[in-house]
């Protein structure tokens, strides 16, 4: 993405500099602080110029509606998740591509953002779920949580 302040970097090992000399950066580079952030801007510009609309409870929640099929993209800092329906993704795929866009592409989702999913057999339902992190907790603070209610969900107490 296009950097909206003036940054400048040392000169790479192996570059022929007088000791003095550094870079202005042009573009946002891996590792730069502002990195993601910039990343995040250029993608929801371009979600947006394609179609799609911005939650106002959650900026990182994008929709779009065509013909009654829905698209979902949820963003996480430099990483995004694209559900809905098949048609749909295929052509959010072939947009932001059009947009020059590099997209990584998995057809079996199996975990997101340290997340365990499980579909059913057609795709139509899943699983979200951290039992690792669960554990975890059940390891650290074993005595303290082993008589404790366990729920469902993580939503309202009371709701098992």
């Amino acid at each position: 993405g296009n950097l909206e302040e003036e940054i400048y970097m040392d000169c790479s090992d192996g570059m022929i500099t007088d000791g003095e000399e550094c870079l202005l950066l042009l573009q946002s580079i891996y590792g730069l602080v502002q990195a993601a952030r910039q990343w995040w801007k250029k993608l929801v510009t371009i979600l947006k110029q394609i179609g799609f609309v911005q939650s106002l409870a959650d900026p990182c929640l994008l929709t779009k509606k065509k013909n009654d099929k829905y698209v979902y993209i949820g963003l996480y800092v430099d990483d995004c998740i694209c559900i809905g329906h098949k048609e749909m993704i295929e052509e959010t795929e072939k947009l932001l591509k059009e947009n020059d866009l590099n997209l990584k592409v998995e057809d079996e989702l199996v975990d997101y953002l340290s997340c365990e999913i499980n579909f059913n057999d057609d795709k139509t339902r899943a699983w979200l779920g951290q039992p690792h992190l669960v554990q975890n907790l059940i390891k650290t603070f074993g005595e303290d949580v082993k008589d404790l209610q366990e729920y469902k969900t993580p939503g309202t107490p009371g709701i098992g």
